[in-house]
């Protein structure tokens, strides 16, 4: 998986878990490597392309973090290839979110719908689905 553990020394993309001599698999392409983990979590999970022409987030790709309970929004360039990674957010700060397991679009209205695992510690007893409704202009988030 990834880069491997080719050598002794800190190697890009490498898994530290694996026994030090470990090659990257042949068709390992760390040109589409993305690290995503540094700005949202440890555990990505479900994800999708925000499809709302006239949306902000239009062809942005929005992904679930479980371990930092956050949705990342994760703008692409011309290649297809990730920006930046910011994180979802209401109006008025911090979505409260638990445990973000997967994430789905209603491209009719631009609904979102997570599905929140809820608290590891509780194996997930206060889970729920989710419903984020765009933001309207009178809405937005002031700068900070």
């Amino acid at each position: 998986m990834a880069g491997g553990n080719p050598t002794a020394n800190s190697d890009p993309f490498e898994i530290s878990d694996y026994p030090l001599g470990t090659q990257p698999d042949a068709a390992f392409a760390p040109e589409l490597m993305f690290p995503i983990w540094q700005f949202g979590g440890t555990s990505p999970n479900g994800g999708l392309a925000y499809h709302a022409p006239q949306h902000p987030l239009h062809k942005h790709l929005i992904w679930c973090f479980y371990s930092t309970g956050d949705i990342a929004v994760i703008p692409t360039g011309s290649d297809g290839m990730p920006t930046t990674v910011e994180k979802l957010r209401t109006p008025t700060g911090k979505l409260q979110l638990s445990g973000p397991l997967d994430i789905a679009q209603d491209r009719t209205t631009g609904n979102l719908y997570v599905a929140d695992f809820g608290k590891q510690s509780e194996f997930g007893a206060d889970g729920a689905l989710v419903l984020l409704r765009p933001a309207t202009s009178s809405q937005t988030r002031p700068a900070n």
